[in-house]
């Protein structure tokens, strides 16, 4: 028997007289913060036949958690961040956490988020304030989240039948990367938007080309039917109308095979749409018409197109071509088949003009098969594009847009030359007598001031054979079509302090009031 067993016998004895065995009552021990049981047996002669194994009970101090302070909000838009959620919420009291689940595919939010605040009194508030209201193009629903304790069973909710709201409109044919404000905004202009839904895919979170507009009420939504369906959006054609019922089809249009597209051409931005219906159907059935709108200020471009049926169209284009309407004599002739293809050249683009811009403007006269904007090797545009189109399209697009101005240049648009054809010969360039420069301006200056307007072939301002400074003078060689708008725009600006002077240089011999040269300048 070792030492601690004898200290333990002794004390024992001491308060406990030994009749017979017996199991001596158990003795809680605390050791750094454990109770330990022990049993302890004796024998008659006061000997400890054996000491349990102490069973060791461990009593953890109860965990009160803080009463957390919580927000539900649900019907939020996809596109939404937590710092959106933050800067809302943030006016109502203090934001703690916030958990804003995602689509894992797209990384898109699922539509709702739990938000932490700091009390009741902000919970009550921020529900107060935000439930039922639009945020972000969505109306959004608030609610204080409920402890998962707290949460019924789903077999045990009732469900109220939720009202629909009647005053929607579907819209299709969306451009794919639009955004639900953007949507909201361009139908606000004509009726009063609550809300707005865009379909995705629901693996990959990629549009789906179509949505919801839902109104305040239905004489806003016929409005935005009636004044929005076949409107230009962002380069396409909108689809707008009432959704179908569950089990409806959409009705069913008549055939087009067989069909007559007919071109009327030189209307007045005045004429309507119902001006045109009127017309053609006097002379047989109209399966479709439309006037081609500037997507910028939705106004007529001034053309229109129409599908008849081929006797229907002769008819129209014998009664209507060179007729007046609206004081303009306007063009009506058969549409060409769409069978080859046709290059374009887009010439005197600016630097800044940017590709979808292009291709939004050209989608307004037919499908782009294919559109080039090469770039430098710096990285930018080189301020001209080749276009593919079929050549019903690429010819109406040289007619409306030949000369317009785009992004403060006036473009050149021409077909483009076969591949293998012969150069233009350098005689098609012209060179631009630039006079009454600085004496310290570069030709580095003239240059950039001149590849304003297009591709500067070549640039030399002459030297003073002694001090080797400018003589005040130089010439610029552009392609003609270029050079022209350049004179046009350059001749009497201020450069340096300097009012130029710009004008048609002349070959050394001959005369007509403009600078000759000899050809044979050094740079």
């Amino acid at each position: 028997m070792n030492y601690t067993k004898n200290v333990l016998l002794l004390v024992l004895a001491a308060s406990v007289k030994l009749t017979g065995a017996f199991v001596a009552p158990s003795k809680a021990i605390s050791a750094f913060g454990v109770k330990q049981t022990v049993n302890v047996r004796f024998s008659e002669v006061g000997e400890v036949q054996d000491i349990a194994a102490p069973d060791v009970v461990v009593t953890a101090a109860a965990v009160v958690e803080p009463e957390r302070f919580a927000l539900y909000v649900r019907n939020l838009p996809y596109t939404i961040t937590e710092d959106d959620l933050s800067n809302a919420f943030s006016a109502f009291g203090s934001v703690g956490q916030i958990a804003l689940p995602r689509n894992k595919a797209s990384g898109d939010a699922k539509g709702f988020a739990f938000i932490d605040m700091g009390s009741k009194e902000q919970v009550d508030k921020a529900i107060a304030s935000m439930d039922g209201q639009v945020f972000n193009g969505r109306s959004i629903s608030v609610s204080p989240m409920l402890p998962k304790e707290k949460v019924p069973e789903r077999q045990d909710v009732e469900r109220p039948v939720q009202e629909k709201n009647e005053n929607k409109a579907y819209i299709g044919n969306l451009p794919f990367g639009v955004t639900e404000d953007a949507v909201k905004e361009f139908f606000a202009e004509q009726s009063s938007v609550t809300e707005v839904y865009l379909a995705k895919e629901s693996d990959t979170g990629k549009d789906r080309g179509f949505g919801f507009v839902s109104f305040a009420n239905e004489a806003d939504m016929i409005k935005a039917i009636e004044s929005l369906d076949g409107k230009f959006f962002q380069g396409r054609r909108l689809a707008v109308r009432k959704p179908l019922k569950k089990g409806e089809k959409s009705e069913v249009k008549p055939k087009r095979e067989g069909m007559t597209r007919v071109y009327i051409g030189n209307l007045s931005f005045e004429t309507k749409l119902e001006t045109l219906k009127d017309l053609l159907s006097q002379h047989g059935e109209v399966m479709d018409v439309f006037i081609n709108e500037d997507q910028t200020n939705g106004l007529s471009k001034g053309f229109a197109f129409a599908q008849m049926a081929p006797e229907d169209a002769e008819k129209a284009i014998a009664a209507l071509d060179d007729t007046e309407v609206d004081g303009r004599l306007i063009r009506v002739s058969k549409a060409e088949k769409k069978t080859a293809k046709t290059k374009l050249y887009i010439g005197n683009l600016s630097f800044d003009t940017e590709k979808s811009t292009v291709q939004n403007m050209l989608e307004e006269f037919g499908t782009v098969d294919e559109l080039y904007m090469p770039r430098s090797t710096e990285g930018g545009y080189r301020g001209f594009a080749i276009v593919t189109m079929d050549p019903d399209s690429a010819m109406n697009t040289i007619a409306e847009l030949d000369g317009v101005e785009v992004d403060g240049r006036y473009i050149t648009i021409k077909e483009a030359q076969p591949k293998g054809a012969p150069k233009a010969p350098r005689s098609q360039n012209t060179k631009l007598y630039i006079g009454n420069l600085s004496f310290y301006t570069p030709a580095e200056t003239v240059k950039a001031a001149f590849a304003e307007f297009g591709e500067v072939i070549d640039c030399f301002l002459p030297t003073d054979a002694e001090t080797g400074g400018s003589r005040g003078f130089g010439f610029v060689t552009m392609k003609a079509e270029d050079a022209a708008v350049a004179q046009s725009e350059m001749d009497g600006i201020e450069l340096d302090g300097r009012f130029v002077q710009v004008n048609e240089a002349q070959p050394k011999g001959q005369s007509g009031g403009s600078a000759a040269y000899d050809g044979n300048q050094d740079e």
